[in-house]
């Protein structure tokens, strides 16, 4: 009997009569990919072949993705595998910086520092971790999202708007817990869409977005968020 493939070795006799006991060893395997491998026994009236199946390693990152302020600042990410498994983290811009952690082995930990911004809209950068994307967004001097509000929202929510009744504007508030398509708009009292307020996909964080109504008249309005399955609507007042 003789081994097919290089990561496989066979420890024991590679040979013998009669019933027998074939022992063998596999190398360890840091790779996400799975691998096949044989082991050939060749015995007077014919031959088998011993397949093996090694299974590639598994891991994830937690979380999958950050909102950071215009200030920037220190962040961390969290490799998690339950097995042997290798991995590399780099930044794909130069804003960000990873300053421990850009390679390891199993579990492990990735520090990373995001500086400044001082323009007034986002922008966002990834980090690649092995074969996972990270995506880093980070909000602009004037970019309208509370970030003031300690630690990221754990559940999504709409708030009522300010003030109401209105003339002509007003603020509305909600929060968004995971990364998700998200979709306001406006509808008159008959359910007819009168506007689109936010159409686009948003990352986890507080969010605010002005409603101006210049050129709408007096009456009784609603607003509605979709935001994956999440749906909730408010009436409000304009009042001229």
């Amino acid at each position: 009997m003789n081994s097919n493939d290089s990561w496989i070795t066979v420890t024991g006799n590679n040979s013998g009569n009669g019933n027998a006991t074939i022992n063998f060893e596999v190398d360890q395997y840091t790779s996400t990919n799975s691998r096949s491998g044989t082991i050939s026994i060749d015995y007077s009236s014919g031959s088998k072949v011993f397949s093996i199946n090694q299974t590639g390693c598994s891991y994830s990152v937690s979380p999958d993705s950050q909102i950071v302020p215009p200030a920037g600042g220190n962040y961390e990410i969290s490799v998690n595998s339950e097995s042997i498994c290798e991995w590399q983290a780099t930044e794909n811009i130069d804003w960000i910086e990873i300053t421990n952690g850009q390679s390891g082995v199993g579990s492990g930990m990735v520090n990373y520092y995001v500086s400044s911004n001082s323009f007034s809209s986002e922008r966002t950068g990834t980090i690649t971790i092995k074969n996972n994307v990270f995506i880093v967004k980070q909000l602009g001097v004037t970019t309208s999202v509370n970030i003031d509000k300690p630690g990221l929202p754990t559940e999504f929510n709409l708030a009522q708007n300010y003030p109401n009744p209105f003339n002509p504007s007003t603020e509305i508030n909600y929060s968004i817990p995971q990364v998700s398509f998200v979709s306001i708009k406006v509808y008159d009292i008959l359910g007819r869409e009168i506007r689109t307020l936010v159409n686009e996909e948003k990352f986890v964080g507080y969010y605010e977005v002005n409603f101006d109504a210049s050129s709408l008249s007096s009456g009784v309005y609603f607003y509605r968020l979709q935001a994956g399955k999440f749906s909730d609507s408010k009436k409000f007042i304009l009042m001229k």
